[in-house]
């Protein structure tokens, strides 16, 4: 990933890259990370895409914790680790 395109941004517009980055490890396709979320696959792809993340709302980073196995409070910490592993 590009540093310049990334830098400045603040810390809730990187769950699109943590989400990409996950939705590729596990091999899931969008529609699957969309029907995990219950949210529609137009709407993860903003996630995706970053035109969602600085308006997410609270239940919707709930969801994208409940499809993760992760605590809400332990997804802003992936978030961090995700953040500083990537501008290394």
């Amino acid at each position: 990933m590009d540093k310049l395109k990334i830098k400045g941004q603040s810390p809730i517009s990187f769950i699109r890259y943590y989400l990409y980055d996950y939705r590729k490890t596990n091999d899931y396709t969008m529609e699957d990370m969309a029907e995990m979320m219950g949210i529609s696959l137009n709407y993860y792809g903003d996630l995706e895409k970053g035109n969602k993340g600085e308006k997410m709302s609270i239940h919707t980073a709930y969801k994208i914790a409940q499809a993760l196995q992760v605590s809400l409070d332990n997804l802003y910490l992936l978030e961090e680790e995700y953040q500083e592993r990537i501008l290394l």
